[in-house]
């Protein structure tokens, strides 16, 4: 298991990939928000056609980091930056919403070491629709994550990305909110992503049916856009 993002760029997660699968051996992305009930009771609600067509995200990601922030945050070495840290969740959560946008746009403000230190992105669908996705080192924010669609909305509250997320259902034709239910365990959460690579581990797979190595793939090379379109570059580019 490999702690998300995956690598700094998409040309390290091909060559990690590609070693894993020579070698035979299992690797896969921890990103552990893919495997929580309420990322499950969200897509069972867009596959049910409960909010219709989807037509707008909005996400984001913020916290002030203070004078005592780990070091890893703000160097290019070790790919700091907003994106690669908690942007990553933005990205990962509207490409399960919406797919891959067919553009983008982003702008950032650097850090003193020239990472993001907030970044911008706005995805582009020919379809109509657009999401808007903003993460900072600079400020605390919701982080929370809206979806909007032709029939009804959610809002994943009050940490989209992690076990404490709620989700409220709104129909604003029928002006009604409500919260949906659905069932979690105890614990911090990590349990699920857990035993799921048990699982694969148990039947001698090498690559993970849930976080493939295509879903890390699309959401490395996702990034690589956004940091291409932004100006955010390392040293390994």
């Amino acid at each position: 298991m490999c702690e998300k993002a995956f690598a700094i760029n998409s040309w390290q997660a091909k060559e990690m990939i590609a070693v894993a699968r020579e070698k035979k051996v299992f690797l896969m992305e921890a990103l552990w928000t893919k495997f929580l009930p309420h990322y499950n009771k969200l897509l069972s609600l867009l596959n049910d056609g409960t909010l219709g067509e989807i037509k707008a995200v909005l996400v984001n990601f913020g916290f002030r980091t203070g004078d005592n922030a780990p070091q890893r945050l703000f160097d290019p070495a070790l790919g700091g930056g907003t994106l690669l840290d908690i942007g990553i969740y933005n990205v990962f959560m509207t490409l399960s919403v919406l797919g891959k946008p067919d553009k983008i746009e982003a702008t950032m403000v650097p850090a003193v070491t020239g990472v993001d230190e907030q970044l911008s992105v706005l995805f582009k669908y020919d379809n109509g629709a657009m999401a808007q996705l903003f993460s900072s080192f600079t400020t605390n924010l919701p982080t929370e994550m809206e979806i909007a669609g032709t029939k009804a909305g959610l809002t994943l509250t009050t940490r989209f990305y992690e076990p404490s997320a709620t989700i409220q259902l709104y129909h604003e034709v029928k002006g009604e909110r409500k919260l949906i239910e659905f069932e979690k365990e105890g614990g911090f959460g990590y349990q699920y992503e857990a035993r799921h690579v048990n699982e694969c581990l148990k039947k001698g797979s090498t690559e993970s049916p849930v976080m493939t190595h295509a879903d890390t793939l699309l959401l490395m090379e996702t990034m690589d856009e956004i940091r291409k379109v932004a100006e955010i570059k390392y040293a390994v580019d």
